[in-house]
C-alpha cells in the first residue's frame, strides 16, 4: 500500500508552527490557554463515580 502523506513530516510542521506562535510569550500563558482549550477532556477525568 502506498502512503498518501507523511505523518511524521506533518507533525513536525505542526510542532514548528506552534513553537513559532508561542515564541516570546510567557510559559504561564501557554499553560493557561491549553488548560482552557482542553478543559472539557480533563474535567471528565476528575469526576469519579462512587
Amino acid at each position: 500500500m502506498k502512503k498518501t502523506f507523511d505523518a511524521v513530516a506533518l507533525m513536525r510542521e505542526a510542532r514548528q508552527k506552534l513553537a513559532g506562535e508561542w515564541e516570546g510569550k510567557p510559559r504561564e500563558q501557554e499553560i493557561e490557554t491549553l488548560r482552557r482549550k482542553y478543559a472539557r477532556l480533563t474535567n471528565r477525568k476528575k469526576h469519579v463515580r462512587e
